[in-house]
């Protein structure tokens, strides 16, 4: 089977209204399949993992491979929308 990620862009500024408890009920997958920028490092892990990026939604931004490398330099936080990049 393939390795794969799945963004978190649409996790973390689209679904708002999901509430954790809700979101671990209908998530299926309990390994680390979720990918997102930490302090400008490249992070996979679980829904648990990544809640709390997601309880700081207002304070982070969508990153996609354009801006990827400056995040990255900058130690920036956020969701990613760079499942395309060849770094992940």
């Amino acid at each position: 089977m393939a390795e794969y990620f799945i963004e978190t862009a649409l996790l973390t500024h689209g679904l708002v209204s999901l509430g954790e408890e809700e979101i671990l009920s209908l998530w299926p997958w309990k390994d680390k399949k979720l990918v997102w920028l930490e302090n400008g490092k490249i992070c996979h892990g679980t829904m648990e993992e990544y809640f709390p990026l997601r309880r700081r939604a207002k304070e982070i931004k969508r990153i996609d491979r354009e801006i990827l490398p400056k995040a990255m330099e900058n130690k920036e936080n956020g969701c990613d929308r760079f499942r395309n990049y060849g770094g992940c």
